[in-house]
């Protein structure tokens, strides 16, 4: 079972595929995996590189990264940008527990938007960045929540009971979310 590290973007057209990554001890391919930011510039993505995890946020055209984001958590997974690309949204865990931060793209103001015991993943922004939607494994069964990005960070669960729901995405005007669920 090979551990991807690399990171590739193909044009839609397949005439070129580029390596905007390169050898990465691990790329964290659970959880959103990789995130384009809303003026197609950067990806954002998390990856492993000298034992440590990193968010890394990359420039397309440069073919580097402009930040390498890291803080005192075990694994870093799931980054989002925001709608604006100002800020982003990702799942960090401590001690084995992952909750929901955001912070400004360059690392700066790293906000906890939940703190509990369960096992979070999947987050994403809503249009207008008011509220963040996510995954969160309560009572053996995996819903829908969603946070506000205003503090207090009120929390509200979207879907309840015995599903394993996944990958919550807005429409474009916000009013509506999908998921897959079984």
């Amino acid at each position: 079972n090979q551990i991807p590290n690399n990171v590739t973007v193909l044009k839609t057209n397949y005439d070129t595929e580029k390596l905007i990554g390169y050898n990465f001890e691990h790329i964290v391919s659970t959880g959103n995996g990789l995130s384009w930011s809303s003026d197609g510039e950067k990806i954002s993505f998390s990856a492993k590189e000298g034992g440590k995890y990193y968010i890394f946020v990359w420039d397309i055209k440069r073919r580097t990264y402009v930040n390498k984001l890291i803080w005192d958590f075990e694994v870093v997974s799931s980054p989002s940008f925001s709608p604006d690309g100002n800020r982003i949204t990702f799942v960090g865990t401590k001690a084995g527990v992952s909750n929901v931060y955001i912070s400004n793209i360059d690392g700066s103001n790293l906000i906890q938007i939940n703190n509990d015991r369960y096992d979070d993943d999947y987050p994403v922004w809503s249009p207008d960045s008011k509220y963040i939607a996510y995954v969160s494994e309560r009572n053996w069964h995996r819903n829908i929540y969603m946070v506000s990005t205003i503090e207090p960070f009120e929390i509200t669960a979207l879907t309840f009971g015995p599903y394993e729901t996944t990958a919550p995405s807005f429409s474009p005007d916000g009013k509506k979310l999908t998921f897959a669920s079984d």
